[in-house]
């Protein structure tokens, strides 16, 4: 009964602040709806296509009364009581002009045209510009799709998240990992989004791709700084990934196939200026790439007991597909629907003959943008995501089937307010319902000695609000400040244990009916970043963030597996909270041509998880005991030097770090290592046009070792073999440095025909560095031998693609 209280209570305070938050906005927009000015707004798209522009720069010529135009492409700005010109940017179109007479309120769609004789490089031009001088959050950076597919890729693959990776504060988790941690944090402290909705495993291969294909994606936004108060459930960074919304003028498609895998996407109005679809699939053929170089030296260990022809015995594939329709109801109101399905399957000799993997992501979103009046604009999404992994144990006297999934179901709300071209209010809520399957094993077969078992589900709901500011004091301060709250709580049907602490065993069980709030945690996130211009070329920026985290991977891996397990906070597992400070001074240089940025964070995280010994985390009913609490802190220096605009295009980025847990009963509980503790990361990235049809690139990444746990040796218990260690994360890894290179030639342009084609040179890893892709130790005959892994040495690749 007193749950049950607690909950209505809950909930009645969520649904009583987002009334009195939306009257006060409703009044005030009716009070302005009588004032003598009007204003301009509208939504920006690009003129070819009908794809909204976000991010880009709406003003009244010879004033300072200007906005940038959000995710979403809306933009308002005051009308003066005088005639005006109406002047819009973005990197890579024509300025757009526009006489305005109009003394009322004018609804106005701004078309963008593509500067075609700049084409190339627009290819390569990031938003930074605007994100990294201009606003007041440091750690921003919006990447275009066409940016990412110049780099040099695996396989001709190009790869958004491989892209970020060469970022500043921002590495891999081992040799061509997609796994990113971000400023200390671990892989599971970012959130990925896919038009919105979550993604919890975006691996393919086993984190040799991303789930996000390029050829479907529009554009980019990653934060690692501070974070808008709309995000909120993660403790390291935000990768908020849009899909593109297809061509509403015109079909349109494009196609490529490559050594590893093959794409195809179409794209096209629904009615003309109406609405428009986009269709985009990619099926990979890794497993035969591995096979066929399997005695070519390029694939190995340092194990002697591999051998090449256990390389050979590969099946490795996946696929995945994008859908997105949208539609125009009318100038106020747009429906989109978007879905992504992809699956992976996995089965290496070479790592481990006695088992395989399949896994797969599956979202959905359906949103409605609403413009109520010149001002306010809504973004209202039902979201859905699921993530499931089956791994499947081959040998012969235990042969069965270990299967987990995630199921997420949201609803969430965010409102845009303009106030003027100086203040503007983004404000909403979010609700969410989360069901946890932690595993299921089941025999495969009548010969198995395995027992069907199945852990019990775990349900949790969590509800959200947010209000941020961003005022712009004056001409040269700017403030951004945002709080969110959440409410997070565990609910039955369920058996909850109190455990003896430091063991697994159960003291008492107390049951939960369907429904019953079992738990609850809750805690306001403030945030707050100021930039302050000391002239048109440079600024200086601080930020302090503080996050929460409901979920938590628990993994005993470096690489990230798909069989990791997915578990929420609960009476036993509390939440994580990250507090972040950043101060960081930007700069343009040469002209404007070149930017220069240095940053220095602190990050202190409480509640992170580490494991006991020889902990057990396969299937156990009892996992939470093999857990531990500590807490870890992350510091560190970034430089960020990149030169934007001419034929040769780059950037240099550094980052010198440390990470530092400590848990009680790791260690003897003194601060030691993270295993993703990397002192030293370096990219040099060059990017060379050298005319309409030629292009070149070249990445060069190092990075230093991280840690990782070796056992000092083994004991004997009741028969069977156990490690043992003295320290934690106590041996450092070998360096890691790599070469790529990458050439692009394309077919002559030709204004009669719409077919375009380009061939795509790319050598990965051009000097065979063998990089360390996982670490573990043996023993042979009372002794501990330790041995590196790595999964490929110079790859090379021709890829084709056409579009029309």
């Amino acid at each position: 009964m007193k749950n049950t209280i607690v909950c209505l209570f809950s909930l009645s305070i969520f649904k009583c602040l987002r009334f009195i938050l939306i009257a006060l906005l409703i009044l005030s927009f009716n009070n302005l709806s009588h004032a003598q000015s009007h204003n301009v707004y509208g939504i920006i798209k690009e003129k070819e296509t009908g794809e909204v522009i976000p991010y880009a720069t709406v003003f009244i010529k010879g004033t300072q009364n200007g906005c940038v135009s959000n995710a979403y492409g809306f933009y308002s700005l005051r009308l003066p009581s005088t005639n005006c010109k109406l002047v819009c940017s973005f990197v890579g179109f024509k300025n757009f002009e526009k006489d305005i007479n109009s003394h009322e309120n004018l609804n106005f769609d701004i078309f963008l045209v593509v500067k075609q004789t700049e084409i190339n490089e627009v290819k390569v031009v990031a938003e930074s510009q605007v994100n990294n001088i201009l606003t007041s959050l440091p750690g921003q950076q919006s990447l275009q799709t066409n940016y990412v597919k110049s780099m040099p890729s695996l396989a001709g693959e190009s790869d958004v998240l491989k892209s970020i990776q060469l970022l500043p504060g921002v590495q891999s988790a081992n040799e061509g990992s997609t796994n990113l941690h971000v400023r200390g944090g671990n892989f599971d402290q970012n959130l990925f989004l896919l038009d919105e909705a979550p993604v919890y495993n975006p691996s393919h291969a086993l984190g040799f791709f991303s789930v996000f294909n390029t050829d479907a994606i529009r554009n980019i936004d990653f934060y690692k700084s501070i974070f808008p108060a709309k995000y909120g459930g993660r403790l390291s960074s935000v990768i908020d990934i849009k899909m593109k919304e297809g061509n509403s003028q015109t079909l349109s498609g494009s196609g490529s196939l490559g050594i590893a895998a093959a794409k195809v996407c179409l794209e096209g109005p629904v009615l003309k200026g109406k609405g428009s679809f986009l269709i985009s699939g990619r099926y990979s053929y890794l497993g035969a790439l591995v096979n066929a170089f399997s005695d070519s030296g390029i694939f190995g260990a340092s194990d002697p007991n591999i051998k090449n022809g256990s390389l050979s015995d590969n099946d490795i594939n996946f696929y995945d597909y994008n859908l997105k329709m949208n539609y125009n109801l009318n100038t106020k109101n747009r429906l989109y629907w978007s879905l992504y399905s992809g699956s992976d399957h996995f089965y290496s000799g070479a790592i481990n003959s006695e088992n395989q993997m399949d896994w797969g992501n599956r979202t959905s979103t359906l949103r409605w943008n609403h413009i109520y009046n010149t001002k306010l604009f809504s973004n209202t999404s039902l979201i859905y995501s699921k993530y499931n992994y089956e791994y499947v144990l081959l040998e012969n006297s235990l042969n069965f089937t270990w299967s987990s999934s995630i199921n997420q179901l949201g609803l969430k709300s965010d409102y845009d307010y303009i106030l003027n071209s100086k203040h503007r209010l983004n404000f909403g809520l979010e609700i969410n319902r989360h069901i946890y399957h932690p595993g299921k094993i089941e025999p495969r077969n009548s010969l198995s000695n395995t027992k069907s078992l199945e852990l019990q589900k775990r349900n949790t709901a969590d509800y959200s609000i947010y209000l941020e500011d961003k005022l712009k004091i004056t001409d040269k301060f700017l403030l951004n400040a945002g709080l969110r709250y959440t409410l997070f709580t565990n609910l039955g049907k369920a058996d909850i244990n109190t455990y003896n602490p430091g063991t697994d065993k159960v003291i008492s069980v107390k049951n939960y009916k369907a429904g019953e709030i079992i738990n609850t945690y809750s805690g306001i996130e403030p945030r707050v970043a100021v930039d302050y211009l000391l002239n048109d070329k440079t600024s200086i920026k601080f930020s302090y963030n503080k996050t929460k985290q409901y979920v938590h991977l628990i993994s005993n891996s470096s690489a990230g597996l798909p069989t990791d397990v997915w578990l929420p906070s609960s009476k036993n597992l509390k939440p994580q909270t990250s507090e972040q400070y950043s101060f960081g001074i930007y700069k343009k240089i040469w002209g404007k041509q070149l930017e220069v940025s240095a940053e220095v964070y602190y990050k202190n995280i409480r509640d992170v998880v580490d494991y006991k010994d020889n902990a057990n985390l396969f299937v156990n009913e009892h996992i939470e005991t093999q857990l531990l609490r500590g807490k870890a802190k992350a510091k560190g220096f970034e430089f960020y030097l990149k030169k934007n605009s001419g034929r040769f295009q780059g950037w240099l980025s550094y980052t010198l770090a440390d990470v530092k847990q400590k848990v009680m009963g790791v260690s003897n509980s003194e601060w030691y290592n993270a295993k993703y503790n990397v002192r030293h990361n370096l990219a040099l990235v060059a990017l060379f046009n050298l005319d309409d049809r030629f292009s070149l690139s070249s990445n060069f990444k190092f990075k230093s070792g991280g840690y990782v746990t070796i056992p000092q040796g083994f004991y004997t218990y009741q028969g069977s073999s156990f490690p043992y260690y003295t320290e934690r994360n106590g041996f450092k890894l070998d360096n890691f440095h790599q070469l790529d290179f990458s050439l692009s030639y394309k077919s002559r342009k030709n204004k009669t025909r719409r077919l375009k084609s380009e061939w795509i040179l790319s050598a990965f890893n051009i000097y065979s560095r063998a990089n360390i892709f996982s670490f573990y130790a043996t023993v042979d005959r009372g002794e501990v031998k330790a041995f590196k892994m790595y999964l490929y040495r110079m790859v090379p690749s021709l890829t084709y693609k056409i579009k029309f």
